[in-house]
């Protein structure tokens, strides 16, 4: 099931919670960096990192590549063969509790909640006066990356807050 839970802003179920707790304790078990993109910095690590990510990007292609090719209507077959970014961001009180608004380095923006232990974050969308966030941990958030979704991540206002964050382009 997909929602639309804002403008071109979709929602559906990606993980088991189960799979969502053994992804957080294993970024916990290496090193966060803070330097990887020059304009808008988080604390993250990749799926590559964690050797991730050759199996998601399989996860993308069979199961959120289709849905975005049909809600967004997306033609040409570039879009069935797109790579990704993958990062986990980990926001928490006493590093990094926010980022500043900007636009991602991507034509569409997956975002998905790892946990449910904080309170605050989200992200907040000016133009449309939202802060979203998937509803529930293992559930998945899109929206278009560039041009008309420029966003920010709202403070971690307690605990810590993480997500896995893919840039795609075609």
């Amino acid at each position: 099931m997909t929602d639309e839970i804002g403008p071109n802003i979709i929602e559906f179920p990606l993980f088991t919670e189960q799979f969502c707790d053994e992804l957080t304790t294993l970024s916990e078990q290496n090193e966060w960096t803070t330097t990887r993109h020059t304009f808008y910095p988080t604390t993250d690590q990749t799926m590559v990192d964690l050797g991730l990510q050759t199996i998601y990007q399989k996860v993308l292609e069979q199961f959120v590549y289709p849905i975005w090719i049909w809600f967004w209507e997306l033609e040409g077959d570039a879009w069935n063969t797109s790579k990704s970014e993958n990062f986990i961001v980990k926001y928490d009180t006493e590093n990094q509790g926010s980022l500043g608004i900007h636009h991602d380095s991507s034509a569409i923006t997956l975002n998905v909640r790892l946990n449910d232990d904080y309170k605050g974050g989200g992200t907040f969308i000016p133009r449309y006066k939202l802060n979203v966030q998937p509803k529930r941990k293992g559930y998945a958030m899109s929206h278009p990356g560039q041009i008309t979704h420029k966003h920010g991540g709202r403070p971690v206002t307690e605990g810590t807050r993480y997500i896995l964050v893919s840039f795609t382009n075609p």
